[in-house]
């Protein structure tokens, strides 16, 4: 019988902060604009589907201009017929008491989405273990160039959690990165010409995002420009 330890963690649950989904659900059920906290946080982060089905049908009546507290979600999903289903009026009293305010609902969306993301990876990786395991075809290059384009977009959507920027600071910081770089290399050298040409090197403090479709040499092309600048002896983060 194998030892507790390999039962632990065969039988772990999946990540998930069902506190931070009530705490938001609640949030938003009390200010509606607590949704301007949780950007990129959609339906399908949710761990709980009772949660879920909430948060889409806040997110339905707020599309469509409407008011949505507990009273007007309840009207909806009794007029459905599955008000019982995600547990009733009382369900969604319990969810306005468990919140704190909608100054955490930043917080809690990241952390959702956060969950979700690792779930993610666990079906990613327990994908590539099956398909390692088959044999034959797909071939073990095709495994892994089909696993860093899942994990490259689990990646980008993790890009949702910057602070918003005003488009004309936007524009500001883009032309004067420009300007600097048409006074010559003034970053650190990513050891790719045609791209120091383009970008004037690698500043600190600023995030680089390579676009492409899964299989392209997206991981390895930043793999390259950590090993030159490590090289270099510049900090590589």
């Amino acid at each position: 019988m194998p030892p507790d330890s390999v039962w632990g963690e065969r039988f772990r649950s999946p990540p998930a902060n069902l506190q931070a989904e009530q705490g938001l659900l609640g949030a938003l059920l009390a200010n509606n604009k607590a949704i301007e906290r949780c950007g990129g946080l959609k339906s399908e982060h949710f761990a709980d589907p009772i949660h879920a089905r909430i948060f889409q049908a806040i997110t339905r009546r707020l599309g469509a201009g409407q008011i949505a507290d507990a009273v007007g979600l309840r009207d909806d999903f009794q007029n459905s017929g599955v008000l019982d289903d995600i547990g009733g009026p009382a369900y969604l009293a319990q969810l306005l008491s468990s919140m704190v305010g909608i100054i955490n609902a930043g917080e809690y969306s990241r952390s959702i989405r956060d969950n979700a993301a690792r779930r993610s990876l666990i079906d990613i990786g327990e994908t590539m273990v099956s398909l390692a395991f088959g044999g034959g075809d797909p071939t073990a290059s095709q495994i892994a160039m089909q696993t860093v384009g899942l994990i490259d977009a689990i990646a980008a959507d993790g890009l949702g959690d910057l602070e918003p920027v005003r488009h004309d600071e936007a524009m500001d910081l883009a032309i004067a990165a420009m300007e600097r770089a048409r006074a010559g290399l003034v970053g650190m050298p990513t050891g790719f010409r045609v791209i120091d040409d383009r970008l004037g090197g690698i500043e600190p403090g600023l995030v680089y995002a390579l676009g492409g479709r899964p299989g392209m040499g997206k991981s390895a092309l930043g793999h390259g420009i950590a090993l030159n600048l490590a090289r270099a002896g510049h900090p590589v983060l």
